[in-house]
């Protein structure tokens, strides 16, 4: 499964890989939104680099392709979709609209194309378009500096640890994206702190978003057709008795409306 290896410590902050990504997927030019939430991203944007706090470096934002992730699994028609290369593909043609891939990513990745009369949720795709090809992602090629670095998971988490090992110093002694959320594809090394910047909350970082949604999820078409058939069997049984009712009070009132017009006809 191929995977991207982020180094904090290299980045400069060009935006090249912005750039490259805006290029290689026809992105419309970025525009002002109240609906942005500080971070670079939107329906224009899907990826962007912003500040580490309380650091000189700076951290690619992006959606990390998760190993298990929970906008599939929150996703009523299958427009979410795990390939077993590595990208979560999201299907446009699948998509209703109903925003709960939004709700349940943990780190808030997916954006709405509010300012369009017909919308459709955005985020980093993976160019998996390109990968079929045998080519990298965008903006890891538009990379001068050796931020970024993409292959086999498993070996980039190799390459992260020896890097760690040989420069102590300079980084901290983990690999963000190895087990939160259940492992990530998209993984960084840095010499801070990265949990606020990329919106890891340290009690849901080692678990599988689904594996704590399914248990709710798996009893939700039950509960359904639960609540239905309830519904159903209320409306004919209220339905039933208006009709019962109505039929007592035409046999009562049928003599009585009979003998009056005997009584006028006379």
């Amino acid at each position: 499964m191929l995977a991207i290896l982020f180094d904090e410590t290299k980045c400069v902050g060009c935006n090249e890989c912005v750039k490259a990504c805006v290029k290689d997927n026809n992105l419309p030019p970025e525009i002002p939104a109240p609906t942005s939430e500080g971070d670079g991203l939107s329906g224009r944007r899907w990826t962007s680099i912003v500040r580490v706090p309380q650091a000189l470096g700076y951290v690619k934002k992006q959606c990390l392709h998760c190993l298990h992730p929970a906008c599939e699994a929150a996703c009523l028609v299958g427009a979410m979709k795990k390939l077993p290369n590595g990208p979560v593909f999201y299907d446009a043609g699948k998509c209703i609209g109903c925003r709960y891939c939004m709700l349940a990513c943990p780190v808030g990745i997916p954006r709405y194309q509010w300012e369009r009369t017909l919308p459709y949720i955005q985020k980093c795709d993976m160019c998996y378009d390109r990968l079929a090809e045998g080519k990298k992602c965008a903006c890891v090629e538009a990379c001068k500096y050796g931020a970024l670095q993409m292959g086999e998971r498993d070996e980039l988490i190799r390459q992260a640890h020896a890097l760690i090992q040989a420069e102590p110093g300079k980084y901290l002694n983990h690999v963000y994206g190895e087990t939160e959320l259940g492992g990530t594809c998209v993984l960084y090394i840095s010499n801070a702190p990265l949990e606020k910047t990329l919106r890891l909350d340290a009690a849901v970082q080692a678990v599988a978003i689904p594996e704590i949604t399914w248990p709710v999820i798996s009893k939700t078409p039950v509960v359904a057709l639960a609540a239905l058939t309830t519904l159903v069997g209320t409306w004919w049984i209220t339905g039933r008795r208006e009709k019962v009712a109505a039929a007592e009070g035409h046999d009562h009132s049928g003599p009585a409306e009979e003998k009056d017009k005997e009584g006028k006809s006379k």
